[in-house]
Order: C-alpha cells, then sequence, then structure tokens
C-alpha cells in the first residue's frame, strides 16, 4: 500500500529547544491517523513541516511521495490543510465564507460554483438534522464555523487532509 506521509529521524529545533526528536513513522494512503499529545509535544510543528511551513533540522520527510521542500505548489494543490489559527470575518455569511475559500481553490469558476453550492447544502442539510445544536448563539457559530472549515480544507477533493 502507497503512503501518505512517511518520516524518517524527522527533527526540529527551535534555538535550544528540540521540538520533534527523530519522528519516524508511515501513515498509509487512505487512513485516518491522530497526533495526541500534551501542549509542547511537538504536534502543530510536524503539521508544519508536513505542508512546507517550516524546514527540518534534520530527517527526511514524504507527503504524497513527495518532498514538501521541493514538491511545491504542485504538491499545495493535492493537500487540504486546516491550521489551528483558522479565523473567519464575522459580517460575512456562511455563502460568502464558502466563497471565498473557493476563489483561493485551484479549479475552473464553473467548478468552484458547484463546491460553493454542494457545500452550502450540505451544511444547510446537517443544520437541519440537528447535527449542529443550537444551545447558545456561541456554540451554533462555533459550529457553523468548523464545519465550514472541515469543508474548505477538503475543497478540492485531496487525496490528503490535514487538520490541525
Amino acid at each position: 500500500m502507497a503512503l501518505a506521509v512517511q518520516t524518517f529521524d524527522l527533527t526540529k529545533q527551535f534555538g535550544q529547544v528540540l521540538a520533534l526528536d527523530r519522528l519516524s513513522l508511515e501513515i498509509p494512503e487512505g487512513s485516518i491517523f491522530g497526533v495526541i499529545g500534551p501542549n509542547g509535544a511537538g504536534k502543530s510543528t510536524l503539521m508544519r513541516l508536513l505542508v512546507d511551513v517550516l524546514k527540518p533540522t534534520s530527517g527526511h520527510v514524504e507527503v504524497l511521495g513527495d518532498d514538501p521542500r521541493s514538491g511545491g505548489k504542485d504538491l499545495r494543490a493535492r493537500l487540504g490543510y486546516l491550521p489551528g489559527e483558522f479565523r473567519v470575518e464575522a459580517q460575512l455569511t456562511g455563502r460568502q465564507h464558502l466563497r471565498f475559500w473557493a476563489s483561493l481553490s485551484p479549479g475552473r469558476d464553473a467548478m468552484r460554483r458547484g463546491r460553493t453550492s454542494q457545500t452550502a447544502s450540505i451544511l444547510t442539510s446537517a443544520a437541519s438534522r440537528g447535527s449542529c445544536r443550537r444551545a447558545t448563539s456561541r456554540n451554533s457559530a462555533w459550529c457553523r464555523l468548523s464545519c465550514t472549515a472541515r469543508n474548505c480544507s477538503s475543497w478540492t477533493s485531496p487525496p490528503l487532509v490535514l487538520i490541525r
């Protein structure tokens, strides 16, 4: 089976702080894989190394068969990435958010319009089924945000989606 992610002795150091220490792992395509641990364990550092936001201090990483450092925008076009810092503008509607994210995605305008309508329908359906409980307006807003974020991170049906 092909690997979605492979690391070998992956290390990242920030000055004297060792954020990731010789991590070796293999994640097969088609699997769901979680990274858990306390704050400071290196989870965010690993994600940022996988999407080429950070350069490793040493070791090797492959994502979908490519080195993130040399894969460039061709590799990034095959990834869906939702950073933990994902924020939205409070004054925009859900559909406006979807249009914004679609405008940043690769593809033809017709495809983007179709994805916007499809995703809006999915979110509307989830809300009507009660998937997003409305205990408080804050919870409801958070649910809509997280549903939108998860859908936008997989906007182009990438073979790998990374959610931090």
